[in-house]
């Protein structure tokens, strides 16, 4: 017992100052990971929404409705190049980024990997139960 503490000791100890870690080169300074402008390899669609996009797709919708948020400042740019997917702005908040969008179902995909689209998500009804007085 006491040789496993003192292994751990020791261990804490060179730690503490400043030993190499396994494969590190002396007086190299330990690799960080950077971040990079490039955008996640994921697109912006959520879990919820791509399931929606299939039920969609296999129940022959040839369109859904969809919040789009971009980028601040982007509003203007994004509108443009969703019109050249083919996909209709049903209305826009330039100030929040927010797009309200009917999209042909081949295109969703697409827009969630425009560069200033920061998140897709489908409209998805939802059944309630009227209030009674």
């Amino acid at each position: 017992m006491r040789k496993a503490l003192a292994a751990v000791g020791l261990g804490i100890v060179l730690a503490g100052c400043g030993a190499q870690a396994p494969g590190q080169a002396p007086g190299q300074a330990p690799s960080v990971p950077t971040q990079t402008s490039e955008k996640p390899v994921a697109p912006s669609l959520d879990t919820q929404s791509r399931r929606l996009l299939d039920q969609a797709r296999s129940a022959g919708k040839e369109k859904v409705t969809a919040l789009v948020l971009a980028a601040p400042g982007t509003t203007a740019d994004l509108e443009r190049a969703l019109d050249g997917l083919g996909v209709k702005v049903l209305s826009a908040d330039a100030p929040t980024g927010s797009l309200r969008v009917e999209a042909p179902i081949a295109a969703v995909t697409e827009v969630a990997a425009l560069p200033s689209v920061t998140a897709v998500q489908l409209d998805e009804d939802i059944k309630r139960e009227e209030p009674t007085p």
